[in-house]
């Protein structure tokens, strides 16, 4: 099988360019596009170009509201793949083991996001359930990141990310104004927590590119994408950085004695 794989890279315009150019080359019998702004690339590229060549997305967080497939049992479109399902009431329990006494807790956002806005949702939901305020801070784009941190550091006791590509891509802006204020940061996943985040209710993308990497195989294999339901992970393990804990000087409770461990050196 001749399968082009894409991701979302730093920039949208080269997502766009290069989804455009497998759409229209003739060359690829699939297209997978990791994260949702390299989906939308890849499946817009397609459609425009007429073309009949599958899109297999991987961890898009919410496919509906970023108008790949109609549903998740039932795409309706050539276009399915796996979503990944970040362990919200997970992450809000760590934190407040973590940080029994927080009180403000920010995230930031990009507001044109589908998947953070599904999350956001989510997030204040399960911070208002457990006693928490939610600070939240919307950004257009990546160049407004660190004003919106510069701000809200200073508002928050800890801050928590979710897959906001945005936020990820530029995790160092938020790290560099959290570390000043000595304001601890909670990761969607592992490698942030290896970056200098403080801990994770990390999502497993070694078990989504499993996922993604059969569902490319059965569609290959003749299945039909728009037939073929969306297959959510929703598998998360805890995990904590004790360099950034013993910076920050917060104690790694007993109760996380079992979650993984990593340092910052390992992402040197």
């Amino acid at each position: 099988y001749d399968v082009q794989i894409g991701s979302s890279g730093s920039a949208d315009t080269d997502c766009q360019s290069y989804a455009e150019q497998m759409a229209s080359s003739g060359n690829y019998s699939a297209i997978i596009a990791v994260a949702t702004p390299a989906a939308v690339s890849a499946y817009s590229a397609v459609r425009n170009a007429s073309s009949d060549i599958p899109v297999i997305f991987c961890a898009v967080s919410d496919p509906v509201s970023a108008g790949l497939v109609n549903s998740l049992d039932a795409p309706g479109n050539n276009c399915t793949g796996t979503a990944d399902a970040v362990d919200i009431a997970g992450q809000v329990q760590l934190i407040k083991t973590m940080q029994p006494n927080i009180k403000n807790l920010g995230v930031i956002y990009t507001t044109t996001e589908a998947n953070s806005i599904s999350q956001l949702a989510t997030l204040k939901a399960e911070c208002e359930a457990n006693g928490i305020n939610l600070v939240q801070k919307g950004i257009n784009e990546a160049s407004e990141l660190q004003a919106v941190a510069v701000s809200l550091v200073n508002e928050v006791d800890a801050i928590t990310n979710l897959t906001d590509n945005n936020v990820v891509d530029n995790m160092s802006v938020v790290l560099e104004q959290a570390n000043q204020k000595g304001i601890p940061i909670y990761g969607s996943e592992i490698e942030q927590v290896k970056k200098g985040c403080l801990a994770s209710a990390s999502i497993d993308y070694v078990a989504l590119g499993e996922k993604t990497g059969q569902i490319a195989v059965d569609v290959l294999g003749g299945k039909s994408a728009a037939t073929y339901p969306v297959v959510t992970v929703s598998d998360s393990f805890l995990v904590v950085n004790p360099d950034v804990a013993s910076t920050l000087g917060i104690t790694i409770p007993a109760e996380l004695n079992d979650a993984e461990k990593v340092s910052t050196s390992a992402a040197q």
